[in-house]
């Protein structure tokens, strides 16, 4: 009976909030599938966002079982994870259940401790996975092993550190081990999009983000040949006509960057994209360069502004400014590529001040460049990253406990500094008012063929008239505007983001 290993991608949101989502490829396990396919071991992936009916398919191969990997993030994929989990550990015990990912990479010793895991993998699963399969079929030894957290005898084990990961020894993902129509989806860039990335890793310090503590603020790319071929596969094969690069930044090396665009352009592959960027990358760049992105299919660009205070910049060592992103702001609107600028509120310093220059700063851009976007998120304080120990002493009570984890999110803040007012303020002045008051090309399309085209355009004057009189009070209009888009979601559409 050949032996199988089972990945599990568990569900990024629960139930209530799935509607409209768009699903993105899951990378962490199909590349695990790919090397092991590679070395001539069954595998099989259950992405629980499609799957959710999976139980019987399990029932019938529980016996051929012997490892389960999977791969969680900080938030409802715990929650899903563990539940998938116990299901495993009642109908195939002989499995080895194995965790890895960002949330077990950032607290292995916190992972490790429930009492449905029996392996951790800290890091890239990559180098190892090879290895773990085969000490579960007893060919070698755990402790052999690098990067694990695993147990034995109810003992803890950690074993030794080691960088093994290089992005040019990881096989290019084996798209036909998912069924790829399942992530495909219709965007402004066009009717098939999907989302692919070339690198992993930042050299940059910000202090919020848990990138530079996973990667070790290092950064590996596919050279821009391996991308590009990449690129034209999805072309050809499954008939991409754009696409989304989910790299931290896309831009590290310009001169890989340039390469890539320059065969796109060559070859005419006329595929729409979009990647992420920093504004003072931007403002080096010369305009040649930009309309050379822009003629390859560049349509935007994402940058990390997170703040409108230069102070706030500084403390959570963005290594930007202000001024930088107005400078962006303005080369991108001369290349005609769409910036969408990404803003975060609720840092453990000045947070109100902090509010107020953010929302200075997005007013000042939309007066100028109204198709750019801005979309608002709330500071989380996640583990290992340099602003966690600073919130804790700001009073920030973290989980104890992987299980309580599975309920912290961006979407479920709860630090003590901010409230639900400032938190209501924020989410409608950048997704609702300055985007209805200063209506970009989408919003104005929207308007024409929306059967609340009237509704809205009633909303657009009100957020122009509060604008204008700095009226704030009685925001009906707001809580209405969530009604609209809660129906757009219905029908697969997401209103808000539409009119950015």
């Amino acid at each position: 009976m050949k032996p199988l290993i089972i990945f599990y991608y568990p569900c990024t949101e629960s139930k209530n909030l799935r509607t409209g989502t768009v699903k993105q490829v899951p990378y962490s396990v199909i590349s695990l599938s790919t090397v092991l396919k590679k070395k001539g071991y069954d595998s099989i992936i259950i992405d629980s966002r499609f799957e959710e009916d999976y139980e019987s398919k399990i029932e019938f191969l529980k016996d051929r079982i012997v490892m389960v990997g999977i791969s969680a993030m900080t938030g409802y994929q715990i929650v899903d994870g563990l539940k998938f989990s116990i299901f495993i550990r009642n109908i195939a015990p002989q499995a080895r259940i194995v965790w890895g990912g960002w949330h077990p990479s950032l607290l292995p010793e916190q992972t490790i401790s429930n009492e449905f895991i029996d392996t951790v993998v800290v890091g890239h699963g990559e180098p190892v996975i090879t290895d773990i399969v085969d000490a579960c079929l007893g060919i070698r030894e755990l402790k052999e092993i690098p990067n694990l957290y695993y147990k034995e005898n109810s003992e803890i084990i950690k074993t030794e550190t080691i960088d093994l990961f290089s992005m040019e020894s990881v096989p290019q993902p084996d798209m036909d081990l998912l069924n790829i129509e399942n992530y495909i989806y219709s965007s402004y860039l066009g009717k098939r999009t999907i989302a692919y990335y070339t690198s992993q890793g930042c050299p940059y310090r910000c202090g919020f983000c848990c990138d530079k503590t996973v990667y070790k603020q290092k950064w590996q790319c596919r050279s821009a040949d391996e991308v590009f071929s990449f690129i034209k596969l999805l072309k050809d094969k499954y008939l991409i006509d754009s696409i989304v690069f989910i790299d931290t930044n896309f831009f590290i090396n310009r001169k890989r960057v340039e390469k890539i665009v320059i065969a796109m352009k060559a070859c005419e592959i006329n595929l729409k994209w979009e990647a992420s960027v920093r504004s003072n990358q931007i403002v080096g760049y010369s305009d040649n360069f930009l309309q050379l992105l822009y003629e390859s299919g560049c349509r935007k660009l994402c940058i990390g502004a997170e703040s409108g205070s230069d102070e706030v910049l500084q403390f959570i060592q963005k290594d930007t400014s202000v001024e930088q992103t107005h400078q962006a702001s303005e080369k991108l609107y001369n290349s005609g590529i769409i910036g969408e600028f990404y803003i975060i509120a609720g840092f453990p310093n000045a947070p109100k001040d902090d509010l107020k220059a953010s929302l200075k700063m997005i007013k000042e851009i939309k007066e100028r460049y109204r198709d750019h976007q801005f979309t608002p998120f709330l500071y989380t304080p996640y583990p290992g990253t340099p602003l966690y120990q600073i919130s804790i002493e700001k009073g920030f009570k973290p989980p104890l406990i992987l299980e309580e984890w599975g309920h912290f999110s961006m979407l479920n803040v709860n630090t003590p500094w901010i409230d639900e007012k400032y938190k209501d303020k924020y989410n409608s002045f950048v997704k609702f008012y300055y985007p209805l008051a200063y209506p970009s090309k989408n919003l104005k399309a929207l308007l024409k063929d929306n059967k609340l085209k009237l509704l809205i355009k009633l909303l657009v004057s009100i957020a122009k008239f509060r604008l204008k009189k700095e009226f704030y009070a009685f925001r009906v209009d707001w809580r209405v505007a969530w009604w609209i888009d809660s129906y757009q979601k219905k029908l697969q559409k997401s209103w808000i983001p539409s009119i950015r």
